[in-house]
C-alpha cells in the first residue's frame, strides 16, 4: 500500500526542502505559512485529490505538515526565518546558500539532537522525521490532539471559552446544547476602549474529515444579525475552498482555527500545556586562550 507522502504525490524530505527553498526565493517575502504551503504544492504540480490526503493525526493535509517541516530544517540551517509571527523570510545567507551545505547543516542539528537525547549522533534519513518512529518536536502537537478528540463535545465547547477569556474576550458564554442553531458560543472582543466586536464560535471536533466551504457557508448564515464576525475553531483542519469563503467579500467575516493553530495557541495561554525551559551550557575555549603560558 502507498504511504501517505506517495498517496500526497510529495518527494522525500531532502527533495522538499531543496524545492520549498527554491521556490522562496521565487515568491514575494515575506509570506505566510499558508502562502508557502500553497507555493510549495504548485510548484510540485499536486492536483487537488493530492492535497486532500490527510495526515496521521487527521489536523492538516499531509502536504502541508511536510512543508512545515521542511521550513522548520531550512531554519536549522539559517537559510530561512520568521520575521514576524506566522511568516517566513529568507536570511541574508539562504539567498544564496548552496543546497549541499544547507544539508550538511541539516545532518549536523539532527546529529546534535541525538546526542542531546542519548542517541548515537545519527544523520536524519531521507524519511526523517515523517516516516520515523523516534519521538518528533511534533509529538507534543499529536498527544494534545489525541487528548482534545478524547473529551465530550460539550467538553471541547467549555475549553474554547476558557481560550477565548485568555486570549482577551468578554462575557464569553456557551450557548444551550442543541439549541444552538450551529452556534456553540458567543463572547465580545474590545481591540480597544473605543470599538467592540460581538463574536459566535463554533466547535468542530473532527479527526479526519476537513472543514469545508458548505460548514464555513452555513456558520455564517446562522450568525448572520447576529454577531459582527465568527470564529471556527476545529481539530482538523480547513480545505482552501473553505478559508476562501471565510473572507469572501460580502459576507460576515469569520476567523478559522485549525488544529495545530489551536495546539500553538493552548500552548501560548499555558492551558493543559507546559513548557520546559532547558538550561544549555557552553564552554567558549578561545577564551582561555589568553591565559596560555607563552613560549
Amino acid at each position: 500500500m502507498a504511504s501517505r507522502r506517495e498517496q500526497a504525490g510529495l518527494p522525500l524530505y531532502p527533495e522538499l526542502r531543496r524545492v520549498t527553498l527554491g521556490t522562496m526565493r521565487q515568491i514575494a517575502l515575506p509570506a505566510s505559512r499558508s502562502e508557502v504551503y500553497e507555493h510549495v504544492a504548485d510548484a510540485l504540480n499536486l492536483s487537488e485529490d493530492q492535497r486532500a490526503v490527510p495526515c496521521a493525526n487527521g489536523s492538516m493535509p499531509e502536504y502541508m505538515d511536510r512543508v512545515g517541516w521542511a521550513l522548520s530544517f531550512l531554519k536549522q540551517a539559517r537559510a530561512v526565518d520568521n520575521v514576524t509571527r506566522g511568516s517566513w523570510s529568507l536570511t541574508d545567507e539562504g539567498r544564496s546558500i548552496e543546497f549541499n551545505e544547507v544539508e550538511r547543516r541539516v545532518s549536523a542539528a539532527r546529529a546534535e539532537y541525538h546526542r542531546n537525547r542519548g542517541g548515537q549522533g545519527e544523520a536524519a534519513s531521507d524519511e526523517d522525521p515523517g516516516d520515523s518512529s523516534e519521538e518528533t518536536e511534533s509529538d507534543w502537537v499529536d498527544e494534545l490532539l489525541n487528548r482534545l478528540h478524547a473529551i465530550s463535545p460539550t467538553g471541547f465547547e467549555r475549553l474554547a471559552k476558557e481560550l477565548l477569556l485568555k486570549a482577551g474576550f468578554d462575557e464569553v458564554e456557551v450557548t444551550r446544547a442543541s439549541r444552538d442553531g450551529g452556534i456553540d458560543g458567543v463572547g465580545t472582543y474590545r481591540p480597544s476602549g473605543l470599538i467592540s466586536f460581538r463574536t459566535s464560535f463554533q466547535c468542530k471536533r473532527w479527526r479526519d474529515a476537513p472543514v469545508r466551504a458548505p460548514e464555513v457557508q452555513a456558520f455564517q448564515g446562522a450568525i448572520q444579525g447576529q454577531s459582527d464576525r465568527g470564529i471556527i475553531i476545529t481539530t482538523s483542519y480547513f480545505t482552501k475552498d473553505a478559508e476562501g469563503q471565510a473572507s469572501r467579500p460580502g459576507a460576515l467575516p469569520v476567523d478559522l482555527i485549525s488544529g495545530n493553530r489551536l495546539a500553538e495557541l493552548l500552548k501560548e495561554h499555558e492551558l493543559g500545556v507546559r513548557t520546559e525551559m532547558v538550561e544549555q551550557v557552553t564552554v567558549d575555549s578561545s577564551y582561555f586562550d589568553q591565559f596560555e603560558d607563552s613560549q
